[in-house]
């Protein structure tokens, strides 16, 4: 797997408008990789920083001129290197996660209109179960946590005419997991956690 750091310029109104639609952001980065499948593409956008930076996380590696050719959104060179995961049982790790925590709703729930559709955890504590649910599945076992709510997150596949509107529900998870699993969570790491990857969610990082 492959990492890239992309900081993007914030003094440009389009790289402003670009990073505000996380759909159009990920159809850019597939454009680095025009000539084979690059398998899962996970990102994170990350604008409280100064500049603004996108995280990529791709199985294969991306060609970068290809895709920012023609769109002069970067404030430096990209940054990228292979990713190597050697984590084994009992190995503490910080990480960060920005998930967008759902259920599905089934089919006969009283005074729903959609059966099946997915619906964002408002509450706390039901972001806590749901962190807690998907830690246990993916390998690790969470040491401490800390959730920073993000808002609505809203992306439109046709901003010029407000169609293809999407909103997901964006929170922030920080703290410390256990390794209980590698492989699952060595799983996790390359296909994500979560739903909306194609929003911008879903991408784990570890840090020793």
């Amino acid at each position: 797997m492959y990492i890239s750091l992309l900081e993007i310029d914030p003094r440009s109104h389009v790289a402003r408008t670009w990073l505000g639609n996380p759909y159009r952001v990920h159809q850019r980065l597939l454009m680095a990789f025009p000539d084979a499948d690059p398998g899962r593409v996970l990102f994170r956008i990350e604008d409280e920083w100064a500049p603004p930076r996108i995280i990529v996380q791709c199985e294969a590696e991306a060609r970068w001129d290809a895709a920012f050719e023609d769109l002069r959104v970067l404030a430096s060179r990209i940054q990228q290197k292979v990713l190597s995961l050697n984590v084994a049982v009992g190995d503490e790790l910080r990480f960060r996660l920005r998930a967008n925590p759902t259920k599905r709703l089934m089919a006969g729930c009283p005074g729903k209109r959609v059966d099946g559709a997915r619906v964002g955890l408002f509450k706390e504590e039901d972001q806590l179960t749901w962190m807690e649910r998907k830690a246990s599945s993916a390998g690790f076992e969470l040491l401490s946590v800390a959730m920073r709510p993000l808002g609505t997150v809203v992306s439109r596949k046709n901003p010029a005419k407000d169609r293809g509107r999407q909103s997901h529900l964006a929170v922030q998870f920080d703290g410390r997991l256990r390794v209980t699993e590698p492989r699952e969570l060595e799983a996790a790491v390359r296909c994500g956690i979560g739903s909306a990857k194609a929003y911008g969610f879903g991408l784990l990082s570890l840090a020793r």
